[in-house]
């Protein structure tokens, strides 16, 4: 594993005027290549265990120009540093990040140590040595997965009292911040609600119940903004070239549908019907001519919220008796 840590940018270039503004996640993904821990949250961590940091930034937004660099600040409440089965959060509100456009020559990012609750400070920083990655500093014009086989230098490494920890990153990644949240997961995890899949075809972590074509089950997400009015439903991992339907909620709901588990209640609206091509569908999609709120009933602006789900054929009877059809997880948007 290469650790090397990113040299320090003098304050030697001006950022030219930001020309917009937004929200933006960065995460990265690996595994653990070195770990020594006697205390803290982390203890327990062994080689070879999954690892993801993930934060949000504020972006004021900024031109194109290369060879400069930005300062972005980093949401304290949105960190997340998970080794394994275990994670924490920031005990910092005043961390930040520098996003580097080819300065110089050279494209990354380089994070200060950023302090854990109930442990050391996490080191993360890449470089791509040829400039050849971002063509912005705005990280919402640069948004995408960049594999660590293109970085020519990182650290990633969680160092001090009771902790050594080293990470091998597999991506950085850069996504806009989503329309809303995840809900009522059918992984046997999600304490949010009680009733469990009906056969004990528990699904993978964030995803509906096991259904006869994927035992991680199927996965409800949203993309685009609120307030513009471009949030997109994406329902994946469902069978091949079933139909589906769209649902709206008002309310929570807690109970038995199907393979699955509805968390979508109150007043139920069946937002449109779909046929899955690859097991995947969205709402609204190039075929619509109004919007997801719109379809809805929901103004933007007025607080709302709403709850979502995808319900799905599953034709196969032996699968898990007697019904024929499943659930994704729920989402959540406040209009």
């Amino acid at each position: 594993m290469l650790t090397r840590s990113l040299y320090s940018f003098a304050l030697a270039l001006m950022v030219a005027a930001p020309a917009s503004a937004g929200v933006a996640v960065f995460e990265v993904t690996g595994t653990v290549v070195s770990a020594n821990v006697n205390s803290g949250p982390f203890v327990g961590t062994t080689v070879g265990m999954t690892a993801r940091l993930t934060y949000q930034v504020t972006t004021p937004g900024t031109p194109d120009p290369a060879g400069q660099y930005t300062v972005l600040p980093i949401v304290g409440s949105s960190v997340s540093m998970v080794v394994g089965p275990n994670s924490t959060g920031s005990a910092s509100t005043t961390a930040t990040v520098l996003f580097r456009n080819a300065h110089p020559v050279a494209d990354g990012i380089y994070m200060n140590p950023l302090p854990l609750t109930g442990t050391s400070a996490v080191n993360f920083s890449f470089s791509e040595c040829t400039g050849a990655i971002f063509h912005s500093l705005d990280p919402l014009a640069n948004l995408g997965a960049y594999p660590s086989s293109a970085w020519c230098v990182y650290d990633w490494s969680i160092l001090g009292p009771g902790v050594s920890l080293e990470f091998q990153p597999a991506t950085f990644s850069i996504a806009a911040l989503p329309p809303g949240a995840a809900f009522c997961f059918g992984d046997g995890l999600d304490a949010t609600h009680t009733t469990a899949c009906p056969c004990g075809n528990t699904g993978a972590a964030g995803r509906g119940c096991a259904n006869s074509t994927n035992a991680s089950g199927a996965l409800l997400a949203a993309a685009g903004e609120v307030a513009s009015d471009t949030v997109v439903l994406s329902g994946s991992s469902m069978p091949a070239t079933v139909s589906c339907i769209y649902l709206q909620g008002t309310a929570f709901d807690d109970l038995v549908f199907g393979d699955g588990v509805r968390c979508t209640g109150g007043t139920l609206l069946r937002l449109r019907t779909r046929a899955n091509v690859g097991g995947a569908s969205s709402f609204p999609d190039s075929t619509d001519t109004i919007t997801l709120s719109q379809r809805g009933g929901v103004a933007i602006g007025s607080g709302l919220t709403r709850h979502y789900q995808t319900y799905y054929r599953n034709s196969a009877p032996l699968y898990c008796p007697p019904e024929t059809f499943n659930v994704t997880n729920g989402y959540t948007i406040v209009w």
